[in-house]
């Protein structure tokens, strides 16, 4: 066993050699104490991971680590049908409500308590049928799946297009050129002019003042609250109990904001409808335009790969790189005539509005497959639906190439 290769329980239920996941990330053990043989088929529960579904089928031969229980099927019973129900307990509760322990990835699932547990034993046959339907079933919505998510992923690669576009060419596609002599702009029109985001904006113009009263009441929005474009979540209320820091940017109407973290993410977003004080987390750019600029343009401009092309460059740091405020007020825009940007901003706002609707549908869609995935598995294991007679009419599946459908992270040794 000590030359068997490391096998990993994945929390979208996948159980496989760890090299054929992925080969960073993992916690590494300094000695392979309590590490035991799993073999092809053998039902793999991860102890700490189990309540979200980290159980699933071995596809390969190895080695696991001891958080596992590793369950080798007896003649009445097949791994495939038990992993299927265990991971359905797992969805609805049962499990978590099993585990000792009340914090995430800290919760222990003792195999010896779960033993005692009654569960359901079809005969072998039905057991089967189970298996060969659901994995069938599971095979045409991963499909439907895919082809949803790759239609989303196209219409929103088009809407990037574009933008990009309609904010470095304009509308006009017959109108003279000139090189702007800027790598990643290329030609602009002829009329339009180049300015750094500091010639064009005031950039954090207001921040809180350091005498700001502790009561002071607004509303603050986090990084984490903001899309491309959108607003994810609410500001939520806030009261500080300490004078808060003089770095807290106040955003008003008419101001655009962008993340200066990961500025590749393009978290953007135009402030149009505040109502209250606003104030944005210190990780922001609040950007509020000049005479040269629509406010309702600037979120577009954004949002261009030009613009996101230069801040990734003018950013540093490795897992979190960050953006200044002076390199951001360094990065240069193509600035069409008022009129002009009025012109694109009426274009683009009907344009995205109907592609993020269409994006929208489609990942309703995807929600809605995914949905009837958790409730077929729901009522076949558990009986609720007999599917013996369809299961025979079904061609027969090779259970070493099905993989399931993508549940959430992955569950480290």
């Amino acid at each position: 066993m000590h030359e068997d290769k490391i096998v990993t329980c994945f929390r979208d239920g996948t159980v496989t050699l760890r090299e054929n996941r992925r080969l960073e990330g993992y916690t590494e053990s300094l000695k392979e104490i309590g590490y035991q043989g799993i073999r092809v088929g053998d039902l793999v529960i991860h102890s700490m991971d189990a309540y979200c579904g980290a159980i699933g089928v071995s596809d390969s031969n190895g080695k696991g680590s001891p958080v596992y229980s590793v369950c080798r099927p007896k003649s009445m019973a097949n791994s495939y049908y038990y992993a299927h129900l265990l991971r359905e307990m797992a969805r609805n509760g049962w499990i978590g409500a099993l585990s000792k322990g009340i914090r995430e990835r800290s919760s222990d699932f003792r195999y010896s308590d779960f033993s005692a547990q009654l569960l359901p034993l079809p005969p072998m046959a039905i057991q089967g049928a189970i298996v060969q339907y659901l994995d069938h079933a599971d095979q045409m919505l991963r499909g439907g799946v895919s082809q949803k998510q790759e239609l989303a992923e196209l219409m929103e690669e088009y809407k990037r297009a574009v933008i990009q576009q309609s904010v470095t060419r304009g509308l006009d596609l017959d109108v003279p050129l000139k090189p702007s002599e800027v790598e990643w702009i290329g030609d602009i029109p002829e009329h339009w002019s180049l300015m750094k985001l500091k010639q064009s904006f005031g950039i954090n113009e207001l921040t809180l003042s350091e005498k700001t009263d502790p009561e002071f009441q607004f509303n603050y929005l986090e990084i984490g609250s903001v899309g491309t474009g959108n607003l994810t979540n609410e500001p939520s209320e806030v009261k500080f109990k300490e004078a808060p820091s003089s770095a807290r940017r106040i955003i008003r109407n008419g101001d655009t904001i962008v993340s200066r973290v990961r500025f590749n993410l393009q978290s953007i977003w135009f402030a149009n409808k505040i109502t209250g004080n606003l104030i944005g987390s210190t990780g922001f750019a609040v950007l509020t335009p000049g005479q040269f600029i629509l406010p309702e343009y600037t979120k577009y401009m954004l949002m261009s790969d030009y613009i996101k092309s230069q801040g990734i460059a003018y950013s540093t740091g490795v897992h979190y790189p960050t953006i200044s405020d002076s390199d951001v007020g360094l990065i240069v825009a193509c600035i069409p005539p008022l009129e002009e940007q009025a012109v694109i901003v009426a274009y683009l706002d009907k344009l995205t509005s109907d592609i993020d609707a269409a994006i929208a549908h489609t990942r309703r869609e995807i929600e809605l497959l995914e949905e009837y995935r958790t409730r077929l598995i729901a009522d076949v294991v558990t009986g609720k639906l007999d599917v013996r007679e369809a299961a025979a009419n079904l061609p027969d599946v090779n259970l070493d190439e099905i993989q399931p459908l993508a549940e959430g992270g992955e569950a480290d040794d």
